[in-house]
């Protein structure tokens, strides 16, 4: 019993000087006097925007100016069958949609959206201002890397600014 209480205040000594030790999340400090400028993401969890943004992709998908691309690729999931799946490309510019089709479930899993052709959120688009992205996402956002996504972080949308300008946005779900 007596070893079972000494294990227990060890266990708390560490933890509590585990938690004590002081990041330094700005930047990294090098054998040299230079200093290495991490760059900073705000993530907002926040489910009905992402279900918006989301539902708006798969619209976008389902525009006849995209080229399509198909390319079939083995499910990795069922182990020794011939189920294959098909993987989608649509494209448009320098902007694109992925899709993965198996036999029972069509999934949007990555897009880029690089011009000012498609609009998500109805009002989000490349070319907007920083200033009038807040407005729409209702909430002021400090770096130029602003992730939004749902509590689970299956599906994520980044925007990149550059300049106080939207620059690109990406999108990635997470594939079971």
């Amino acid at each position: 019993m007596r070893h079972l209480k000494q294990l227990v205040f060890i266990g708390i000594i560490c933890s509590l000087i585990c938690c004590n030790q002081k990041v330094e999340n700005d930047s990294i400090k090098s054998t040299s006097t230079s200093k290495v400028k991490l760059e900073k993401t705000n993530y907002i969890s926040n489910d009905s925007l992402t279900e918006t943004f989301l539902n708006d992709l798969y619209v976008l998908t389902s525009k006849h100016l995209l080229k399509t691309k198909k390319e079939t690729i083995k499910n990795k999931h069922i182990k020794d069958t011939l189920i294959i799946d098909t993987l989608v490309k649509k494209s448009f510019k320098k902007s694109y949609f992925e899709i993965y089709k198996s036999s029972f479930k069509e999934t949007l899993y990555k897009a880029k959206i690089t011009d000012n052709n498609f609009f998500i959120g109805n009002y989000i688009t490349v070319g907007i201002p920083k200033s009038k992205f807040e407005k729409i996402i209702k909430q002021k956002v400090n770096n130029d890397t602003i992730e939004v996504g749902n509590l689970e972080n299956t599906y994520v949308f980044k925007f990149m600014f550059k300049n106080n300008i939207l620059s690109e946005i990406f999108f990635s779900a997470h594939l079971d």
